[in-house]
Parts: structure tokens; C-alpha cells; sequence
């Protein structure tokens, strides 16, 4: 509720003469993944890439590179930020494919830790995180209700309580998202902007209902859904 209180002041000034942009990190700061799980990096970036405004990747975070402590600062890079501003890892071959100079060259090391990501192997897998965000890029992309400057309201979104639940809509089109950071399963109902008569499931492990007039959405622990709803008006007609 505090980020949603000062995100919905600066979105309501911003509405109509510019855009918001959330970026997933930068280089004067501890890296997204780090500390964190997968998980935990899918519910991030399935809020961030479904916010309004301009996505912001930070490189590497679309990958899941991780900061590396304890490295010595260079230029300007005190107060811990060297570690997140390490070379870009492209294969799991030396240097991480960042260069073929030798290792004691690179003006800043490469995560050589045993798992480290990098984009040619996880390109090879359908279940990697860096397909995930480009899951979720193609969504935003196809989707007119995600676009830079479609509506957004809250749907579900009260003080210590889970899940967060958010509309995204242009016209017709409407998208709902639900996003439970924490590791207990949580649920909530909410009334329903419209009377959904249709519930495409796009994203994630969360489910979401129809029940009594209400919507009904249940989350798994760190877990997200991404639905897109329709209605009598918006559904596509029987020929």
C-alpha cells in the first residue's frame, strides 16, 4: 500500500502529459536477483511488465545475473555498485562470451560461479527465465489493454494483505493481474469492473473465478496470474 500510494499520486500527474517508467534495477544498485529466487523474480517482473509506462530492463536482469560482492570499485563505482555492473554473460564459455581477452584483462569480472545464467542457455530452454520476460514483452506487445498508456485501477489492495490485484484496459480490451510475493497461498474476492463471461488464463500458477457476482482469485505461495476478461460486448460473436 505505501508504493501504491505514491505510484498512484505521480501516475495521476503524469497521465496525460508523459509516462512512468519502473526499471528492474540500474548500476548504482544491488541487482534484482540477488537474494532472491526465481520466484520471487517472475512475480517482479510479471508487476513490472504489466504496469503502465515504459518497461525498463536493467541488462542481465532478463536473465537472472546476480551481483557479485566484495569486488573492488573502479571509476566512480563505490559504495558497493561494482558488483552489479559486471559484464554481460552471453554463452558458458570463457568470459562468458562477454570477450575473448584474457580473464585478467576484463576491466570487471564475469560471474564464473558454478549455474551462473547466460542467454545461449537459456535460450535453449522453453522454461528459462530469460523466455519467461520474453513471454511477458509479447504479451505487453499483443496485448492492447498493457500498452504504454492503457488504464489502470486497483482491484484488490489492502494493508498487510495478499494478493495485489490490478486492471489494465483500453476500450474493450481488459486484463487483470494478480501478483502474491509472499510464501503463503492467499486468496481474495473483489467486485468485477465488468460482468466477465469469459476467463483466459495468459500467465502464471494463480487461478481466477466468476463465483456470486464476484471474482474470486487464488494464489499459491510467490506466484502470479495474468487473465484477460471479456464480456457480452467484447467477447467475439458465434457466426
Amino acid at each position: 500500500m505505501p508504493f501504491f500510494e505514491e505510484y498512484e499520486a505521480h501516475y495521476a500527474a503524469t497521465k496525460d502529459s508523459g509516462y512512468i517508467a519502473i526499471p528492474t534495477g540500474n548500476h548504482d544498485f544491488t541487482r534484482l536477483r540477488h537474494g532472491r529466487t526465481l520466484a520471487e523474480m517472475r512475480c517482479i517482473h510479471a508487476m513490472l511488465l504489466t504496469m503502465p509506462g515504459v518497461p525498463f530492463l536493467y541488462y542481465g536482469d532478463e536473465i537472472g545475473m546476480d551481483y557479485l560482492e566484495d569486488l573492488k570499485p573502479k571509476e566512480g563505482s563505490f559504495f558497493g555498485r561494482t558488483g552489479s555492473r559486471t559484464p554481460m554473460q552471453w554463452t558458458p564459455r570463457a568470459n562468458r562470451g562477454f570477450s575473448s581477452a584474457p580473464a585478467k584483462s576484463l576491466y570487471l569480472p564475469v560471474d564464473r560461479r558454478k549455474g551462473s545464467p547466460d542467454v545461449q542457455t537459456q535460450e535453449k530452454s522453453p522454461e528459462s527465465h530469460l523466455n519467461f520476460v520474453r513471454g511477458l514483452l509479447r504479451l505487453r506487445a499483443n496485448e492492447r489493454a498493457l500498452s504504454n498508456s492503457g488504464g489502470f485501477r486497483l482491484l484488490f489492495a489492502k494493508p498487510k494483505t495478499y494478493p495485489l490485484v490490478y486492471e489494465r484496459f483500453d476500450a474493450g480490451d481488459r486484463i487483470i493481474v494478480a501478483v502474491n510475493p509472499r510464501e503463503k497461498y492467499a486468496t481474495c474476492r473483489f467486485d468485477s469492473p465488468v460482468r466477465p463471461l469469459k476467463i483466459d488464463h495468459l500467465s502464471g500458477e494463480a487461478t481466477l473465478k466468476f463465483c456470486d457476482g464476484q471474482l474470486v482469485c487464488r494464489c499459491p505461495g510467490v506466484s502470479h496470474g495474468i487473465f484477460k476478461t471479456c464480456n457480452l460486448n467484447t467477447c467475439p460473436r458465434s457466426m
